[in-house]
Parts: structure tokens; C-alpha cells; sequence
């Protein structure tokens, strides 16, 4: 049987599945960038040298020996934009929009019957983001 059959894809699924693909792919292109700075050493944020040499010391003691700094929580990137890390933190964020983004650009595309459900969803997001934002995620040490 090589016969190709075809089904009925909604179109606001569509929509979802290719914004998420397309955010997704963005979200991983800037993971890439920076590695590639990272390692061949164009920035000058961490020094390749004292990062490896520290590699295998907690967490706290390598922020310390790497950069001087003191960690404090997830929030504590939003204002440390100075370290690799940092930039790592932000295309994490970027990536944990990706299903905001893709349901909300689905709203005006869904049948009736799921507007509702994924307004709700929606509106969700929009609250944690802003509730995390307004209390700092984490502390921010």
C-alpha cells in the first residue's frame, strides 16, 4: 500500500506546531553563537583558562574563583549580564516563552470552543511571567 493518505489538520495546530519550531530553532541558533564565542575566545567575559581550572568545585566556589561574584538564585542573572552564563540564562528565558508565544499567536486561529481554554492558558503565563519578574525568580542575591 504506497497510497499517501492526507487527514484534516486544524489550522490553528499548525500555527502552534511551526511558531514553536521556528522560536525553538531561534532559541538553540543563540545557544550556538555563544558557544562559539565561548570557546574560541572572542568575548572576554571568562577566561576559558581559570573556568576549566575551577570546573570541579561547587557552584558558589566556582562563580567566586571565575568571576568574583557571589551567586544568588535565578535572579540574579537578570543583573549579571557580564558573565557567559548570563547570556545562557537568557536564551533559557527565551525558550520558556516559546509555548506563550505559540498559544497566544494560536488564539485568533482556534475554533470557538478552544478559545476559551486557550485564553486561560494564556493569561496563566502572562501572571507567572509578571508575578516571576516582580519577585525576582530565586532571589537576586
Amino acid at each position: 500500500m504506497n497510497a499517501e493518505q492526507k487527514a484534516y489538520v486544524d489550522p490553528a495546530n499548525l500555527r502552534f506546531a511551526k511558531t514553536m519550531e521556528v522560536m525553538t530553532l531561534i532559541g538553540l541558533a543563540i545557544f550556538v553563537v555563544i558557544g562559539i564565542l565561548y570557546f574560541s575566545g572572542i568575548h572576554d567575559l571568562d577566561s576559558l583558562r581559570v573556568v576549566t581550572q575551577n570546573w570541579s568545585k561547587p557552584s558558589a566556589q566556582f562563580w567566586s574563583a571565575t568571576s568574583g561574584t557571589t551567586i544568588g538564585g535565578v535572579g540574579w542573572f537578570m543583573h549579571h549580564w557580564n558573565c557567559s552564563d548570563a547570556l545562557c540564562m537568557l536564551c533559557v528565558g527565551f525558550l520558556a516563552l516559546v509555548p506563550f508565544f505559540s498559544i497566544a499567536l494560536t488564539l485568533p486561529k482556534a475554533l470557538r470552543r478552544y478559545k476559551v481554554v486557550l485564553a486561560v492558558l494564556t493569561i496563566e503565563f502572562a501572571i507567572i511571567i509578571i508575578w516571576s519578574l516582580m519577585t525576582g525568580v530565586g532571589g537576586t542575591g
